[in-house]
């Protein structure tokens, strides 16, 4: 609650923008779930307004992030002049690992807690005062893949302790995935001449 306190307010605070202006609010957490949800607790608590578009999305790991700017994206395709506030967040907390296993241990390292939030809009007219642009936007799922799949995945060690389980096909599959954005990418940002090299 303090983070999402204190960021949000710092964010609409340097945006001049007042909560009861936010269209839609989107928030995500990596590998936690808690009630009431972690959008609730923030249109409570900055006492947003009731047809406020609120959107949580718990438990998707590090592509929690991009999914909720394609959702805010989306948004903006079929409703004209809306802000949106994206938080994104991580808890490792109710997830940490205590056993000794070394594939699981590095989860720890890794994954924290804290997060951003983000103001987008779709206003003609703040257009100048964007700080940027959303020109492409990719999104690859891997799942169907196994090597993909097992590569991050919740398991019990051997002593039954529940962690996150990375697995040495974790850079392959960051790779393929990186390899197949790219050649999807690439055409939308390279000028015509390194296409055609």
């Amino acid at each position: 609650d303090d983070f999402f306190h204190d960021t949000v307010a710092k964010l609409l605070s340097n945006m001049g923008v007042s909560p009861t202006e936010i269209d839609v609010l989107i928030v995500n957490v990596s590998m936690f779930a808690s009630v009431p949800s972690l959008a609730s607790r923030i249109v409570n608590h900055y006492k947003m307004r009731d047809d406020i578009k609120v959107y949580n999305l718990s438990v998707m790991g590090c592509s929690a992030s991009l999914i909720s700017v394609n959702v805010a994206q989306s948004v903006f395709k079929h409703q004209k002049d809306r802000y949106a506030l994206v938080v994104t967040s991580e808890s490792l907390s109710p997830n940490w690992y205590s056993g000794n296993d070394r594939s699981m241990i590095l989860s720890n390292c890794l994954f924290r807690s804290g997060g951003c939030a983000i103001l987008l809009t779709n206003k003609w007219a703040l257009r100048n005062r964007a700080m940027f642009k959303l020109k492409c936007l990719l999104r690859t799922h891997h799942g169907a893949r196994d090597d993909s799949y097992e590569s991050c995945i919740q398991t019990d060690d051997s002593k039954g302790l529940l962690g996150f389980h990375l697995s040495k096909d974790l850079p392959k599959a960051a790779a393929r995935c990186l390899v197949d954005n790219l050649k999807v990418v690439a055409p939308n940002i390279l000028p015509v001449t390194e296409i055609l090299r």
